[in-house]
């Protein structure tokens, strides 16, 4: 994902739809966690691994709240000191499975043992299935729809 940010806002009339504000955030101040992203916010997909169904250079909208659940198309927020040097911190897969929610929002201390709690993806082009260290990730956001046009295509 490109690390271009538009926040979008949900229109109060007629279907659910939504729209980009015209306010872009610049490179430098794309946010590195989650909890610094507006409630419902854009990002151009850079790449093909969500091809046919998502294109390079589409505007796909997130939600930071919507409820996600196995089988549907997340934003893995990776956590910087986990990344090699030129790898993009943002993963737009589908998901597999994934630590209860609460288990992103409670970032208490865990105890020890050898069980650690992982995060599956699929990508589509080519097929296939990566794993992640849940403490290696801040936090998942659902994907709610494509900006077209003029408004959103609900997923």
């Amino acid at each position: 994902m490109t690390a271009h940010v538009q926040k979008a806002t949900l229109a109060q009339s007629g279907p659910r739809t939504l729209s980009l504000a015209s306010e872009q955030l610049p490179q430098p101040a794309i946010p590195q966690h989650p909890d610094a992203f507006p409630e419902v916010y854009a990002m151009v997909c850079d790449g093909d691994c969500m091809a046919p169904h998502y294109q390079p250079g589409q505007a796909l909208v997130f939600s930071k709240s919507e409820p996600w659940q196995p089988g549907d198309l997340v934003l893995l927020f990776r956590r910087p000191e986990f990344l090699a040097p030129g790898e993009n911190q943002f993963y737009f897969k589908q998901l597999i499975s994934a630590p209860a929610p609460d288990y992103w929002s409670q970032r208490q201390a865990r105890p020890a043992g050898n069980v650690k709690p992982l995060v599956m993806v699929r990508m589509w082009n080519p097929m296939k299935v990566i794993t992640f260290d849940a403490d290696h990730l801040y936090g998942i956001h659902k994907l709610i729809g494509v900006v077209g046009t003029e408004t959103l295509a609900r997923v």
